[in-house]
């Protein structure tokens, strides 16, 4: 959470500054103690029972302010001094809370203070008669009636919030109506005195408690909303609190339409996805233990990458053996296979060929599928290639009007011809392709952003960004994704739709980028709703070639 160190650092000064008095005079009774004890209780009751999630706590936000004269009221020197040009403000917001929706404040001044700063006004406005000459107002007129209470610290304080939260509307994402913050000010040690029942009392005391009510229904017409006293704790908010983080986070489901990534398109055909399993871990390595000395295999260094399961155009530094890399992901087959991963994912009561699912992917990642597949793939694994898609780019044109009369079974059996699953462990897997300019002459990828996920729509807008980086502007991004893997998981989030791939490196640096990009936007929905904008699984590479012994 945003500022939390900060403030455990505030807890921890005053705790020591308590213990080294208690120390150090530990027969006085009672211990003179300047502390801050109870304004920093006040603040965490506040972070524990503010509606979630906390967005930070202890935030300082900025905002400009220009005026011709501002002025401020200084006690000490009884003067008006002006501001004549545009600066810069800050104020503190203690706890931000539901997201962003809602700033509250903790102020523990207290009735005797404001009778001192009425004091001091008053002082102030008595005198202000012989310096007045020096003072002018907008129209050359002397201003010796300034207007009550503004130079009281608790309205200064309510104009700072109310300003800054004007300055900071929501981060909204899904094109809303502009929003600004609710404002919350706890006043722990004042009462309500607007509320208070007319009692007998001095004079003077009824006379502060008017200016009280008044200075209170000033910050009330701001717009903010005023608690008074301590903040009641009780342990069912608490309780509530933590059964509710300790839930951890619920789990999410793909979308109908899945968008596939290169690295998954590797994986749909790769041998290791296929072949028969291993009974141990040592066998599994065994496969792929060249005998005697390894013969280099030569491959351009972006083959090299998705080989292994790696996502970068020059190849991963100080990476693992291919034979070692290889094992690895056969043993993770061995846990659970890829297939097996997809099939319990994507069905509803066991029935794999009743789900509406539609597999879609871009044909850049298509071509490039191809490209490494027909250049470093095994026979079964080019096969399986082709029968994916009903419209091959390899293949000359004769051969693609030809094609046309493949029917989607006999593709289907093309597919898991030799696999160690049946044809129906999942629904036919056909994927539809849409070219470089998004049109497919299906409506179903018309992008629908009012209903997309916060998350999907953070993550289009991320990686647009990106892409214009790595397209010639002079700002560098700090994540190092390649534009065919940014495209690709624009694709998909533009659209709302579920984007698998198994490509952790890349989702990793992305998820960095829209977390400093839309963080707060991001906590501003919440979960509205439970589609998986991404779904990770691990990488399985073609390894048809990379046997130790060939394999019929």
């Amino acid at each position: 959470m945003p500022g939390l160190s900060k403030f455990k650092e505030s807890v921890k000064r005053d705790i020591e500054a308590i213990e080294k008095v208690r120390l150090t005079e530990p027969s006085r009774r009672p211990l003179r103690i300047s502390t801050n004890a109870p304004y920093l209780l006040a603040v965490w009751k506040e972070c524990i029972s503010a509606r979630q999630p906390i967005a930070s706590i202890t935030q300082h936000l900025s905002y400009h302010h220009s005026a011709s004269q501002e002025r401020t009221f200084s006690a000490s020197a009884l003067l008006l001094k002006t501001k004549e040009n545009t600066t810069e403000h800050g104020v503190k917001i203690d706890v931000i809370a539901d997201g962003g929706r809602h700033w509250i404040r903790v102020n523990t001044i207290t009735a005797t203070r404001l009778a001192y700063e009425f004091q001091e006004l008053d002082a102030y406005i008595s005198d202000s008669s012989s310096a007045s000459s020096e003072y002018l107002d907008e129209a050359g007129q002397t201003d010796i009636n300034p207007k009550p209470n503004s130079q009281i610290s608790l309205i200064r304080m309510a104009k700072l919030l109310i300003a800054a939260s004007r300055a900071n509307p929501l981060p909204l994402l899904k094109g809303e109506a502009q929003q600004i913050p609710k404002v919350t000010m706890r006043l722990t040690r004042l009462e309500d005195y607007t509320a208070r029942v007319t009692l007998e009392a001095a004079e003077d005391d009824k006379g502060l408690a008017d200016r009280i009510s008044q200075v209170i229904e000033d910050v009330r017409q701001m717009g903010i909303e005023l608690e008074f006293g301590e903040r009641e704790l009780s342990f069912a908010v608490v309780s509530l609190n933590s059964a509710l983080s300790n839930a951890g986070p619920k789990a999410r489901c793909p979308t109908i339409f899945v968008n596939l990534d290169l690295s998954v398109l590797i994986a749909l055909v790769s041998d290791l996805t296929h072949c028969a399993l291993p009974a141990t871990a040592e066998e599994a390595i065994s496969r792929f233990q060249a005998r005697g000395r390894a013969q280099p295999f030569h491959m351009s260094s972006e083959q090299h990458s998705i080989l292994l399961g790696h996502d970068s155009e020059k190849g991963p530094q100080g990476h693992v053996p291919q034979s070692r890399a290889l094992a690895q992901q056969l043993q993770q087959e061995m846990k659970e296979g890829f297939l097996d991963i997809l099939r319990r994912r994507l069905s509803y009561d066991g029935k794999v060929d009743e789900v509406p699912v539609e597999f879609w992917t871009t044909s850049e990642a298509r071509d490039r599928f191809f490209d490494i597949v027909f250049t470093i793939g095994g026979e079964n694994e080019k096969r399986r290639a082709e029968a994916l898609f009903s419209n091959c780019s390899r293949r000359s044109a004769d051969e693609r009007l030809a094609d046309t009369s493949t029917t989607v079974e006999e593709r289907r059996r093309l597919y898991w011809l030799g696999s160690r699953y049946s044809t129906h462990c999942l629904p036919p897997i056909t994927i539809r392709v849409v070219d470089a300019a998004g049109t497919s002459g299906d409506v179903r990828t018309v992008s629908q952003s009012s209903t997309n996920s916060a998350v999907s729509i953070a993550i289009a807008k991320t990686c647009r960004e990106l892409l214009s980086h790595q397209d010639g502007s002079k700002a560098k991004a700090k994540a190092k994704i390649t534009p065919h893997t940014l495209r690709s998981l624009l694709f998909g989030a533009a659209r709302g739709w579920t984007t698998l791939t198994a490509n952790r490196a890349s989702i990793k640096a992305l998820v960095s980028e829209v977390r400093a990009r839309y963080g707060p936007s991001l906590q501003l929905y919440g979960e509205d709703t439970m589609d998986a904008a991404v779904w990770i699984v691990n990488p399985r590479s073609l390894a048809e070639g990379m046997y130790k012994d060939t394999q019929g």
